[in-house]
């Protein structure tokens, strides 16, 4: 994932690289797969990195990250190890982080190419939160397949944006979202074989996006909203991938 040159990037950078004295040498050790124990080796640098940099953080860098860190903190998967967990931890820390820039960037209007290019990809991932993901939800719900709004294979953003909108037709007054009748689409989708999604999809998406009136804006919402769970996903598969074995201090 790039980082945009842009004030909350470069906040999320500070607290990044804000370490106690310990942190260098974990950037040294892991830089070397010749000097890591037999059992971290071929690992990747960024999960080995702050499975040392665990018992590097400095309170103010934990204190700046708390609240992103709640959010990490009710999405862990359950059953990992403590060096695991701290795997998770930072991942997760680190990729908000840019996740919030990207946000920032698009309230400011300004949401860079590659910020356009993460949010893009995140509609055809297989997040919890991507239509991609909830397809068969949709399709049922909307009436419409993605091969008749062009979302059976990936697009640029503004494209995207357009074949959602192509997607929820069915709920819209001129730029509008009908949010009533999306809603008891779902709702009547909640005792049927899509009930989970359909029951996420309205916690995750549709109450947290209600304020954004235009359908454009509301496909935008998800976007920002969802590639969170992208995150959450990401940060889960990294730590559990990473050896229980592996230790390092430094």
């Amino acid at each position: 994932m790039g980082v945009p040159v842009h004030p909350v990037c470069l906040l999320a950078a500070a607290l990044l690289l804000v370490t106690a004295p310990a942190a260098p040498n974990c950037a040294a050790l892991v830089a070397d797969d010749s000097q890591l124990p037999t059992k971290c080796q071929g690992q990747p640098i960024l999960a080995l990195f702050y499975n040392c940099y665990a018992s590097s953080s400095e309170p103010i860098w934990l204190a700046n990250a708390e609240k992103i860190l709640d959010d990490c903190q009710s999405n862990v998967q359950q059953g990992l190890t403590l060096r695991q967990t701290a795997v998770y931890a930072y991942t997760c820390l680190k990729w908000s982080s840019f996740a919030l820039c990207d946000s920032q960037q698009a309230e400011d209007g300004d949401l860079d190419g590659e910020g356009q290019q993460r949010r893009a990809e995140f509609f055809y991932s297989d997040c919890p939160l991507s239509p991609q993901s909830l397809q068969g939800l949709l399709e049922v719900v909307t009436g419409r397949t993605f091969v008749d709004c062009g979302l059976d294979s990936p697009n640029g953003y503004a494209a995207t944006i357009d074949n959602m909108r192509c997607l929820l037709q069915n709920f819209q007054h001129g730029v509008n979202l009908d949010y009533d009748a999306l809603k008891s689409a779902l709702n009547s989708a909640l005792t049927g074989a899509n009930a989970q999604q359909a029951q996420i999809l309205l916690d995750e998406v549709v109450t947290k996006c209600e304020n954004s009136p235009k359908t454009e804006d509301f496909v935008k919402c998800w976007a920002s909203v969802g590639v969170l769970s992208c995150v959450y996903k990401d940060a889960n598969e990294l730590a559990e991938a990473h050896p229980k074995q592996c230790e390092l201090t430094a």
